[in-house]
């Protein structure tokens, strides 16, 4: 019978749980100064690059993610066509997207970006207010909102497919 070493494995256990409790910390104090879960997300009506017009309010009802990009944005870059899988993975009626393009001079850059990489969502364009009423300070800024429109989650930086698929269907 094989023997176990206790005080090993309670010694990874431990190194095991302080990674989780670091990474909650660094997650929780990135996010520090976004809107708080539970808060009521502030509508807008926003034109997207192919000229529609979106409203939040229009998405009651379902889930929805706000993904905040810059068209300069390596990382949203990088992140982006994750959201193009996540968009596969649950239908409009179940999951709203929005890409919300900030910090941009002119839309030819964000419809640049999406040359690139091309989009299966609504790409909006963003504005000042937008900017501001989000708390956006870095990108990408994720914002996961319940059915009612209240905050669920938030997450800055790369996004991969498990924690997009884990905040928006959870």
């Amino acid at each position: 019978m094989k023997n176990w070493n206790w005080k090993k494995i309670g010694s990874n256990a431990l190194q095991i749980a302080l990674f989780f409790v670091a990474v909650w910390g660094i997650l929780t104090w990135q996010t520090r100064n976004l809107l708080k879960n539970r808060e009521q997300a502030p509508d807008f009506t926003l034109t997207a690059v192919d000229g529609s017009v979106h409203s939040l309010s229009e998405a009651r009802g379902k889930k929805v993610v706000l993904y905040f990009i810059a068209p300069w944005c390596s990382i949203c870059k990088t992140s982006f066509p994750t959201l193009n899988t996540l968009r596969k993975s649950k239908s409009a009626d179940e999951l709203v997207i929005y890409a919300i393009a900030l910090s941009y001079e002119d839309p030819s850059e964000v419809r640049e970006f999406l040359r690139e990489r091309p989009a299966t969502f609504p790409v909006l364009l963003g504005t000042p207010a937008v900017h501001s009423a989000y708390q956006v300070q870095a990108f990408p800024t994720m914002y996961v909102l319940d059915e009612e429109g209240r905050v669920e989650s938030k997450l800055i930086g790369l996004s991969t497919k498990m924690q997009l698929a884990f905040k928006s269907l959870f």
